[in-house]
């Protein structure tokens, strides 16, 4: 989710006048920079400040077929396919942890939101070098998932609590933890 802010600041740099542009206006031309369908590239870019109504449920599906396929795209760090995966991902994370508050969602719609931010995790584990070995560390990860998820977990402490060796299951099986660093990330995202 980085790539738009360096591609707004080199713009600005090349153009002061740049500075004047939308978000919507600096997303949509990164977008066809990179040769992908603009609206699902802003909604994915964007998707950290956006609701269930902004992110439909067949968002990451798109991103993940729609390929980007002008040149720029081939230099993606990584690779293009999996920048569109981690963004797929991400938006189902952000998804996640929106259904995970919705006032009728259940401890397994909690759980399942632990599941799919930990498979995002273990795609990306963005905090560099902190991130090797068998650790997860809630403050490594967006506090825009963090947050929601911590909510929806004391909303749901008490049936959370008779599960937590779900719970830790879980998140070792999509974030390829030990069942001890599981259980460590576990108790410090559930309420004492």
């Amino acid at each position: 989710m980085v790539l738009p802010n360096l591609f707004y600041f080199q713009r600005c740099i090349a153009d002061r006048s740049y500075l004047g542009r939308t978000e919507q206006e600096v997303l949509r031309e990164l977008a066809g920079l990179l040769g992908g369908p603009a609206d699902d590239w802003v909604a994915a870019w964007s998707c950290l400040g956006r609701d269930l109504t902004g992110l439909p449920a067949d968002l990451p599906d798109r991103l993940r077929s729609a390929r980007l396929q002008r040149p720029a795209a081939r230099e993606l760090p990584g690779g293009e396919a999996t920048y569109r995966e981690i963004h797929a991902q991400a938006v189902e994370c952000r998804r996640a942890v929106l259904l995970a508050l919705q006032p009728d969602a259940s401890p397994e719609t909690v759980i399942e939101a632990v599941g799919v931010i930990g498979r995002w995790w273990a795609l990306n584990r963005y905090a560099f070098d902190h991130t090797a070995g068998d650790r997860l560390d809630w403050n490594w990860i967006h506090w825009k998932f963090v947050a929601p998820l911590r909510e929806a977990c004391a909303r749901q402490a008490t049936p959370l609590q008779a599960r937590r060796g779900e719970l830790a299951e879980r998140l070792a099986q999509a974030a390829r933890l030990s069942p001890d660093g599981a259980r460590e990330a576990i108790d410090h995202l559930l309420p004492k």
